[in-house]
């Protein structure tokens, strides 16, 4: 699962469409699959996040 997370965050970086939900529903599963990240708002772009660990993807 976390793999797939971890698909589907690059997924959402690389998409230019920064205003959809679904980049918000991505972080909380890479929160949830144990990363450390930050979310951050552009109010030009809407919702922004980062992802902070190197281990992603790969659990606790």
């Amino acid at each position: 699962m976390a793999a797939d997370v971890a698909e589907g965050w690059d997924a959402v970086l690389d998409d230019d469409d920064r205003r959809t939900g679904w980049r918000l529903n991505i972080f909380k599963d890479a929160m949830n699959a144990g990363a450390n990240g930050i979310l951050r708002y552009y109010p030009d772009i809407g919702l922004d996040v980062v992802v902070l660990s190197k281990q992603f993807g790969r659990g606790a």
